[in-house]
């Protein structure tokens, strides 16, 4: 393969990942909440691929770092923010008069803030060859995915959210009762509020590496595809929800139980903002 098309080809995947999260944002403008939610699952898909071809193609590079980086903002920064502020403005009945408005705004711009924290913070540790092993915080993608699939959740058993789906995607739970919004929308808020200090967080989250044994390796590439194929065929977001809530409980009890990261020493963003890694990068 020609050398310029093996770089060319990762970048593609990246630049399709923010394409669809931009899209994602539209249908959120146009009040078609659950077709942005599922395309920013999609998003989120790419977004593994990329970095996946890089490797398998020999082709990683400086440039896809940085343009990685930067579509990841818009996926998994701006995309969740937007929805979110769409869903609980819409669907809360605490926050549409009086200055209770102001708090899905609020909420939307800190969680853009905490992933643009988040997401230098990692950039900056990661060229120090901090913590090789496991994440500090949520990464940006994994806490999308937390705030995303109680959203699609919602939609779901919420009249008149204007959920559709073209597969087959039974309702296993009754609907929920829609007296000028639900309660749930406002714990929805608060979810994502708190799933955006875990990005900043000094809860050690493990990465991703495959297991040595069999029946895991087995069962965690069936799990991955059908999460994939839900994420493609747009349904049972049920499947998602407790996928997310599983990978919850594994980075609590990870943070609490694991024995190799015990005494790691938490580094707060304000440290790191005092770091200074050589680099002859100058402002745009």
């Amino acid at each position: 393969m020609n050398k310029k098309i093996r770089y060319i080809i990762p970048n593609i995947l990246t630049l399709t990942s923010l394409s669809i999260g931009i899209i994602s944002i539209t249908y959120a403008m146009k009040g078609k909440i659950h077709t942005g939610a599922w395309l920013a699952f999609l998003s989120m898909l790419l977004d593994r691929f990329d970095g996946m071809t890089a490797r398998k193609l020999g082709a990683s590079s400086s440039f896809g770092l940085e343009i990685d980086s930067l579509a990841d903002i818009v996926a998994f920064g701006v995309t969740p923010a937007i929805l979110l502020y769409a869903i609980v403005s819409s669907g809360s009945p605490h926050f549409r008069s009086g200055i209770l408005q102001v708090v899905p705004v609020g909420i939307s711009v800190f969680w853009v803030i905490a992933s643009c924290l988040r997401l230098t913070k990692y950039n900056i540790v990661a060229q120090a060859g901090e913590f090789d092993d496991v994440f500090q915080g949520f990464p940006m993608p994994v806490a999308a995915g937390f705030i995303l699939s109680p959203m699609l959740l919602l939609l779901k058993y919420f009249p008149g959210s204007g959920y559709t789906t073209s597969f087959y995607d039974p309702r296993f739970l009754p609907m929920l009762k829609n007296n000028n919004g639900h309660w749930l929308f406002t714990v929805l808020a608060i979810w994502g509020a708190l799933i955006a200090i875990g990005m900043l967080s000094p809860l050690k989250v493990p990465k991703f590496k495959p297991p040595e044994i069999k029946w895991k390796r087995i069962y965690l590439a069936v799990h991955a595809f059908t999460l994939y194929f839900m994420f493609v065929i747009r349904a049972l977001p049920e499947f998602i929800m407790i996928s997310a809530l599983e990978f919850l409980l594994i980075s609590i009890v990870f943070h609490l139980t694991d024995k190799k990261t015990k005494d790691m020493k938490y580094i707060p963003i304000t440290d790191v903002m005092q770091w200074k890694i050589e680099t002859h990068r100058t402002e745009d």
